[in-house]
């Protein structure tokens, strides 16, 4: 279960990130070419209403997407989810999966590749940071919606740091209005914390059904009731 951050927990947290470097571009080519290239087609083929919610992530958003507009309708989604990314991807990309659009809200799911490939709590949240950052710069409006990092049986290794990253991500949602934290970790978990096999495909990383029905509930119950809130303003 996640502790609910103090103040001091926030501006602590808050130190500590202003305090790492920052993410740096570099000249090297950029992965994932060939699926943003396919989100751009698709965008220009079909261009998305103005006022949609991008719905931003690692294979774990990409593997939703067959049943994603069914469990969080009647929203308006642009399905922008790439295998294997991280937080640095969402960044580097950021010209093409953002910017391009006129949103009113990005639902993001990134981190968990992140942590399993060492990256620390903090610089993770730092990442997420930039990230958000960028978007706010393009339109100070634009909401986002940050899903936690999702347990797995395969990454046990890795629970504790995605614990930590998760409640320093939720710590900094409490200091801006435009962020809302949406906890999957927990709902995924047993009563005690355990992890629960029966969520996940074989590989022991990503959800089968029985998980994605946990982690769209989660999703759902936040994401629909504001936006729709926000539509009555």
């Amino acid at each position: 279960m996640l502790r609910i951050p103090t103040l001091t927990t926030a501006i602590l947290a808050v130190s500590t990130l202003i305090a790492l470097p920052s993410w740096k571009a570099t000249a090297e080519p950029l992965p994932f070419a060939k699926e943003i290239a396919a989100f751009e087609t698709r965008r220009q083929e079909s261009p998305p209403a103005d006022g949609s919610i991008l719905c931003i992530g690692s294979s774990s958003m990409r593997m939703w997407a067959d049943r994603m507009e069914a469990d969080l309708a009647p929203l308006s989604l642009v399905k922008l989810g790439f295998g294997g990314s991280k937080f640095k991807d969402a960044i580097a990309h950021f010209d093409s999966l953002v910017a391009p659009y006129n949103p009113r809200a990005i639902l993001l799911y990134e981190g968990d590749n992140d942590i399993n490939s060492g990256m620390t709590p903090f610089e993770v949240a730092r990442d997420f940071l930039t990230f958000a950052t960028k978007v706010h710069e393009q339109d100070p409006a634009i909401r986002i919606y940050v899903i936690s990092i999702k347990p797995s049986t395969k990454r046990a290794g890795v629970l504790a740091d995605s614990l930590k990253a998760n409640s320093i991500i939720e710590t900094l949602c409490l200091q801006d209005p435009r962020f809302v934290f949406v906890d999957v970790m927990t709902p995924l978990l047993g009563p005690q914390g355990e992890l629960i096999a029966d969520y996940y495909v074989e590989d022991g990383v990503h959800l089968n059904q029985a998980g994605y029905d946990v982690w769209a509930r989660a999703i759902r119950n936040v994401i629909v009731p504001l936006e729709r809130a926000h539509e009555k303003e």
